[in-house]
């Protein structure tokens, strides 16, 4: 976003009091984001309003690629500032609806994307700068890339599978990619729980039987 307010100092040339400016509505979107997010969330589900943030995050980067009219640029200021920080409850609750079943596997996958999260915004930021420096600080390049990379990450959760994936299917992440089937499956703690509690009932039903 630091580029963002360079686009607007230097790039579209309105000075740097003016990309201040947009820095600020940026901030007050980012505080109240995750709020407008969560409430979202609570009205249309997670999956719907991660998927919708996805959407919009791609349609505000693309505006920052190709619009160079301040209202529009505010707007796409406005919508990043909300998703930047909104977006972080929404993928804890979209792991949550593919991981439904076990608590385990939900806390596996959120530290996995937290760490994939890390990793790609450090290379992100190396890559982005190497890119900007070397194609005559190309503003728009710039953006474009992000904006095929969160359309890359709307059509991924497009093929996601939902409802029962387990700690086994995070150590084949190939597994969640299954379009149209929801494979409701139970841990392996849960397959133990079933398994202890039906060979109780069954001595249990001997007992009452050899009683009588």
């Amino acid at each position: 976003m630091i580029l963002m307010v360079d686009y607007i100092a230097r790039g579209l040339g309105r000075g740097g009091d003016i990309g201040a400016a947009y820095w600020r509505v940026y901030g007050i979107a980012a505080i109240v984001g995750p709020v407008m997010c969560g409430g979202a969330a609570d009205k249309i589900g997670f999956r719907l309003s991660f998927r919708a943030a996805l959407l919009l995050q791609g349609i505000a980067v693309g505006i920052l690629s190709f619009v160079k009219n301040l209202a529009a640029v505010g707007i796409a200021t406005v919508l990043l500032g909300i998703f930047t920080t909104g977006v972080v409850p929404l993928s804890l609750g979209r792991i949550h609806d593919i991981l439904p079943h076990s608590p385990t596997a939900q806390r596996t996958a959120w530290s996995r994307a937290t760490i994939a999260f890390a990793v790609f915004q450090v290379l992100g930021g190396y890559g982005y700068a190497f890119l900007f420096s070397h194609s005559k600080e190309n503003y728009g390049l710039v953006f474009l890339c992000g904006t095929i990379a969160l359309v890359m990450a709307l059509i991924v959760d497009l093929f996601v599978r939902e409802g029962g994936s387990t700690a086994a299917d995070l150590a084949h992440p190939s597994t969640l990619l299954v379009s149209g089937k929801k494979r409701y499956k139970l841990s392996l703690e849960d397959r133990k729980s079933e398994a202890g509690s039906r060979f109780h009932n069954s001595i249990c039903t001997d007992d009452v039987r050899n009683g009588s």
